[in-house]
């Protein structure tokens, strides 16, 4: 079974998580029931002057 990559939650790690449990046939469920992890991305701008700077 083809599996896919997807944001998991800290909540969600643990000695059980398997990379089986996220196939092509139920990644559609879970990204329609979980809360979108990069809705904010987008809402803040990062001064990559500034962040380089620090290095």
């Amino acid at each position: 079974m083809a599996t896919v990559s997807t944001p998991i939650s800290w909540d969600e790690v643990d000695n059980d998580l398997s990379i089986q449990d996220f196939t092509i046939f139920n990644i559609y469920d879970r990204v329609t029931t979980i809360n979108d992890p990069w809705e904010k991305i987008f809402s803040s701008k990062v001064d990559i002057k500034k962040a380089l700077a620090k290095y």
